[in-house]
């Protein structure tokens, strides 16, 4: 099992990588979005969490999010489609390398 140690107010939380749906920035803390609709604020910046993940495995579309490829439905010119229906822009520096890296989502 993958999973995280994150400290949370409630104290050192042990959480599973591949339950996280994606990840938004919010300045010096970041909201983790879970697949059981559950989220979390932890102080961390966006960057560390894009150091301890597989790059195979979460894509940074622009500077807010970090998004699960588990969790994409479908890749457009400039937008990802969760399956949760939600919608994330892609960066123009990014799209090249996210529609070369990702290439069975792209519609």
């Amino acid at each position: 099992m993958n999973a995280i140690k994150l400290q949370t107010q409630e104290g050192k939380s042990l959480m599973k990588i591949e339950s996280i749906i994606k990840i938004e920035s919010r300045s010096n803390y970041c909201k983790l979005f879970f697949d059981n609709n559950k989220s979390l604020v932890v102080a961390k910046l966006l960057s560390w969490f894009e150091n301890q993940f597989n790059e195979n495995h979460f894509i940074r579309p622009n500077r807010s999010f970090l998004i699960n490829s588990n969790f994409i439905n479908m890749i457009n010119s400039d937008t990802i489609e969760l399956n949760t229906g939600e919608i994330v822009k892609i960066s123009r520096r990014k799209r090249a390398k996210i529609h070369k890296q990702n290439c069975k989502f792209i519609s």
